[in-house]
């Protein structure tokens, strides 16, 4: 039981919630469209009709376009999930926009996450990722 309460501890400290915009760059050709993403991923399309994709899992990931021959699925947006109340103010120039809400409930956790992904005229793909879950949220027992 401490090592679950331990790795959920370690979980939740590299998953810390972004407190503004992380900036992801963007990829070497023009992106076309956001294709999908999840928490960590997303997909883009570029004009060429190549695609790529960013990893970036903590707040400490700094490079991560890759060209992709594919993608993998990725869990849906789950509309009935926490709302988007606590999303720090876009910047300007927003040409696109994914959103990804995920509920969690398992017998040791019980959250909500939330992953935007906005592209900007300039290119520029920036992401931004919610807290798993408020101390209120998270039922160890």
């Amino acid at each position: 039981m401490l090592g679950c309460i331990l790795g959920l501890i370690v979980h939740n400290y590299g998953s810390e919630p972004y407190k503004s915009w992380k900036n992801l760059g963007a990829p070497p050709i023009a992106i076309k469209k956001l294709l999908v993403a999840d928490k960590d991923t997303i997909y883009v399309q570029s004009t060429d009709d190549r695609i790529f994709s960013c990893y970036r899992a903590t707040q400490y990931d700094q490079d991560c376009w890759s060209q992709v021959d594919s993608f993998s699925p990725v869990w849906e947006d789950d509309p009935s999930c926490l709302p988007l109340d606590d999303i720090p103010p876009e910047p300007e120039g927003i040409i696109d926009r994914l959103i990804n809400r995920r509920c969690i409930d398992s017998p040791v956790l019980r959250a909500n996450e939330i992953s935007v992904y906005i592209l900007l005229r300039d290119g520029t793909v920036m992401q931004w990722i919610s807290d798993p879950g408020d101390p209120n949220e998270v039922d160890l027992f």
